[in-house]
């Protein structure tokens, strides 16, 4: 237990400072000694480190909200030594008043993790902000399955499991990640859509000047629905959203 652990929380040390130093395998394995990191770990940190250098590069106002987003930050106080495993036990214990605590300390990280996440197109600051819903949900989540685990009476090993401070420390983070994913998926669904109706609007738009030359008076829907390869209900629709006047019939 005692080498994970340390394990942890050098992995979260390194975490904060991906992307911000050049590291190789020698420096990563020389950052977690005296821990000696086997082939698959080195993989997946090796890994991680290639997704922070593909983050996109933030704007000027971007970088200016993280700047006040630390500067408010600064008035929590700082984490005390072991203190974030003794708030797992207590949570997972049962222990609802340790939540808000653990969600303090963690805040620091969600900059990080939204960073990772960032894509051109998208405001950090919006992305901090569902982080911090993804590590309410998350905490909260440790919480539901202690719970959940204390009801149905499980056995010494899979108690000693779910009260591992690693489990609970991944269970929040991909919770922050699961969060941040999420909301970005439904904007690019939204944009998307938002996108289709443009172009059936100007489609609209060029099927009319079209037909108007063509036939030398305004076209009907029926008309308009053949040559935009539309139903007739879809090009109501369009017409409705555009305020068109069109006679569905000649």
């Amino acid at each position: 237990m005692q080498n994970r652990e340390l394990f942890l929380k050098k992995f979260q040390e390194f975490v904060a400072i991906a992307g911000s130093k050049d590291m190789d395998a020698e420096t990563i394995q020389e950052f977690f000694a005296p821990e000696v990191l086997d082939e698959g770990q080195m993989q997946l940190l090796l890994e991680y480190l290639d997704t922070q250098k593909a983050q996109t590069v933030l704007t000027i106002e971007e970088d200016e909200f993280i700047r006040e987003y630390r500067e408010g930050l600064s008035c929590i106080q700082k984490e005390a030594s072991g203190e974030r495993e003794a708030l797992y036990e207590r949570i997972l214990a049962g222990d609802k008043s340790a939540q808000e605590r653990l969600i303090e300390i963690y805040l620091p990280e969600i900059i990080t993790q939204a960073k990772r996440l960032h894509k051109e197109g998208f405001f950090i600051g919006d992305l901090i902000q569902d982080g911090n819903i993804g590590l309410t949900l998350g905490v909260k989540g440790i919480l539901e399955q202690a719970e959940k685990d204390g009801a149905a009476g499980g056995n010494d090993l899979h108690e000693e499991t779910v009260r591992d401070a690693q489990w609970a420390h991944q269970r929040i983070l991909e919770a922050v990640q699961d969060e941040i994913s999420s909301s970005m998926e439904l904007e690019l669904s939204d944009r998307d859509r938002e996108k289709r109706v443009i172009e059936r609007v100007r489609a609209l738009d060029e099927a009319l000047t079209k037909l108007e030359k063509d036939l030398e008076r305004k076209p009907t829907v029926d008309e308009l629905a053949v040559e935009m390869e539309l139903k007739q209900d879809d090009v109501l629709d369009i017409l409705k959203l555009t305020g068109e006047n069109i006679e569905e019939e000649a």
